[in-house]
């Protein structure tokens, strides 16, 4: 645990000293156990088209940063690791800082420096067992071995759902 803490503390300092240095463009900066050698991509959707923004290689100790050739403009972002992405919202006025491993990336990515992200996260967290119920219900659905009675049912359970 103590080392969970220090490496939480470690990154934290390293966004806010990228964040001093890097000028008013933004950061996003973290340790990811697990990814080393891997690309890291920010993504940003423009006119409905995934537009890489910037990219980091892991190091070898599982640290990376991104410091964007340009200010992020306040907007909706994405980090991807391969198949696997985290929304971020930020702005050229924050330090990003991540603590995850690659294989709970998507799912318990510790993410610090932003308000915005903070409350997305949370968000999606909180909608998780409505997104697991709504993927039973729609196997179920899709299920031939089942009564129409049992379909009308599920169908009545995912529109509560909705």
């Amino acid at each position: 645990m103590n080392i969970k803490l220090f490496s939480i503390v470690s990154i934290a300092i390293s966004a806010l000293v990228a964040c001093s240095s890097g000028g008013s463009k933004g950061s996003i900066s973290g340790k990811i156990e697990g990814a080393e050698g891997e690309t890291i991509y920010l993504i940003r959707q423009v006119n409905n088209k995934s537009v890489k923004t910037d990219s980091s290689v892991i190091g070898p100790d599982g640290q990376f940063n991104i410091i964007p050739a340009i200010s992020l403009a306040l907007d909706y972002y994405n980090l991807q690791l391969g198949n696997d992405n985290i929304m971020l919202i930020t702005d050229s006025t924050e330090c990003l800082a991540i603590s995850t491993s690659r294989s709970e990336f998507r799912k318990s990515a510790q993410v610090s420096g932003s308000e915005a992200t903070a409350a997305i996260q949370e968000l999606n967290s909180s909608l998780e067992p409505l997104a697991l119920r709504s993927q039973e219900l729609i196997q179920k659905m899709k299920d031939f071995a089942i009564t129409a009675e049992a379909k009308a049912s599920a169908k009545a359970q995912m529109t509560e759902l909705n």
